[in-house]
């Protein structure tokens, strides 16, 4: 079936139709960092508030070992679906 629509786009609009991603994939990529990026700091801060459930040993005072508090908690959600 993709294959079927993707014949009839080509057919319909032409060629260069399809070369819109490769011409902007500088930008998709540079979106799809910052996205994380920003993501990312949005929810580490939110980590630090009070009563959040985070992983055992996540308050340890060093900001390097802290990162943790948030990827474990994430992966336990990822778990649960």
């Amino acid at each position: 079936m993709a294959l079927g629509l993707s014949t009839g786009y080509i057919l319909r609009f032409g060629v260069g139709s399809f070369t819109f991603f490769y011409d902007h994939w500088v930008g998709f990529v540079s979106a799809a960092l910052s996205m994380s990026f920003v993501q990312g700091i949005f929810w580490y801060a939110l980590s630090f508030r009070e009563g959040k459930l985070l992983a055992l040993g996540g308050n340890s005072g060093n900001a390097i070992y802290d990162v943790c508090r948030v990827i474990v908690v994430f992966f336990a959600f990822i778990d649960m679906l």
